[in-house]
């Protein structure tokens, strides 16, 4: 379970964030919606623990993730899997490296165990037969998956998104959008999905919130946000047009 209150972070004097309160719970898809710039790749940083925020506080499963230190921390992140924007794939490592990494960074398994690991893992995305290409051999649709893959390869309770669908085709965002609610229901994960995508966001989230103007302004189902007479919310998803 992921738990935010009075979240804040300013960056040379301006805020980004100015008191975000969210909850996650386990088997939960939350998404998050906004402008370019809004401040959703912000709040997942500062959830990652990649930054720290100005005020507020992160429980992550009953921790409060602002007082571990490093070592902690870093624990703490087996639990998490994060899809970055870009994939973030290791260029000079293999597919097959750059899944089996974290496993043999952060476990005791032996190679058979990793390799089934990974096997699975490239299963659960669809993908086959691509083990030793290169990232630069594979497509941007491919790239997605296996970033995909390397986020859920240790079962994480905790995953994290960023644009997922960021440079797809409508047809390869929604099968990304697809993959990624199948994964996040069968993990039984509490899952945050930060995203400009709203027609697949409304399809496979349970809740949505908008973030404007550094505050999450409506959280709610797609047949209550689609409902609300709030005018930023209406004019963001273009419900009057």
């Amino acid at each position: 379970m992921i738990e935010i209150t009075g979240l804040k972070k300013s960056f040379n004097g301006h805020p980004v964030l100015n008191g975000i309160d969210l909850r996650v719970e386990k088997n939960q898809i939350v998404s998050i919606i906004g402008e370019s710039g809004s401040g959703k790749s912000v709040f997942l940083k500062l959830v990652m623990g990649f930054l720290i925020p100005d005020e507020g506080k992160i429980i992550i499963n009953g921790t409060d993730i602002n007082l571990l230190r490093e070592k902690e921390l870093l624990e703490l992140r087996k639990n998490i899997g994060y899809l970055f924007q870009e994939s973030a794939l290791f260029d000079f490592m293999t597919v097959y490296d750059n899944l089996a990494f974290s496993l043999r960074e952060n476990t005791k398994f032996s190679e058979l165990e990793i390799k089934k690991k990974v096997k699975d893992a490239l299963y659960r995305v669809e993908l086959h037969n691509i083990e030793e290409k290169l990232p630069e051999e594979l497509s941007g649709g491919m790239k997605k998956r296996i970033g995909i893959a390397r986020a859920i390869i240790m079962e994480p309770k905790i995953f994290l998104c960023d644009e997922p669908t960021a440079g797809l085709d409508p047809n390869k965002s929604l099968s990304i959008m697809q993959l990624i609610s199948g994964i996040a229901r069968s993990l039984k994960s509490a899952s945050i999905i930060v995203s400009h995508d709203v027609s697949n966001v409304l399809r496979f989230s349970d809740t949505i919130a908008l973030l404007y103007e550094g505050k999450l302004i409506t959280k709610g189902t797609k047949e209550e946000i689609c409902k609300t007479q709030q005018k930023e919310v209406r004019q963001f998803l273009m419900l009057d047009n």
